[in-house]
């Protein structure tokens, strides 16, 4: 079954989700922990683009959801999983990272497809200075550099990027 492994994961992480949430409702105000609450409903706990399955972003440590300062440097893990019998054995293979209106920010993973299979990334994202609600998105790619496959963020393809998380940014 594909991405039984996954799927386990995420059930943990809920699991944490929602007792951090009951912790941390204690200091957010009433609006703050209404709008967390909604959008951790919302996000998905896996995604897919392409033969590329990705689940449980925990960002700083609170889950796939966040309130952040403008500018702020956050830290980010996600669990990936690769459909191996989708992939050339050569080709090169990218996990893109960034935000929807800002565009991508990094890569994350590059491998091989003989390699790929699964794992944990970590990595930092520097959110965006003006306040709003940025969508996390990741996308699977095949180039032959991670700056080549930064640059096809916007280009349409069956590797849709996809949204992974949510960072709302403070005034």
């Amino acid at each position: 079954m594909r991405n039984h492994g996954l799927k386990k994961i995420a059930y943990c992480l809920v699991t944490s989700v929602i007792s951090f949430s009951v912790f941390a409702s204690e200091r957010l105000g009433q609006e703050e922990h209404q709008l967390l609450d909604r959008l951790r409903k919302e996000t998905p706990t896996i995604s897919y683009s392409g033969p590329l399955a990705v689940a449980n972003l925990n960002l700083n440590h609170k889950g796939s959801v966040i309130i952040a300062e403008p500018g702020e440097k956050v830290f980010g893990m996600l669990h990936f999983e690769y459909d191996t019998e989708d992939l050339e054995a050569e080709s090169l293979n990218q996990i893109i990272i960034g935000f929807s209106d800002s565009g991508p920010q990094k890569c994350i993973f590059n491998e091989f497809g003989y390699r790929c299979s699964e794992g944990i990334a970590s990595f930092y994202l520097q959110v965006p200075e003006s306040p709003g609600i940025y969508e996390v998105q990741c996308k699977f790619e095949q180039a032959d550099s991670p700056n080549n496959a930064i640059d096809k963020w916007d280009e349409e393809s069956l590797n849709s990027t996809m949204t992974i998380g949510k960072i709302i940014v403070r005034e």
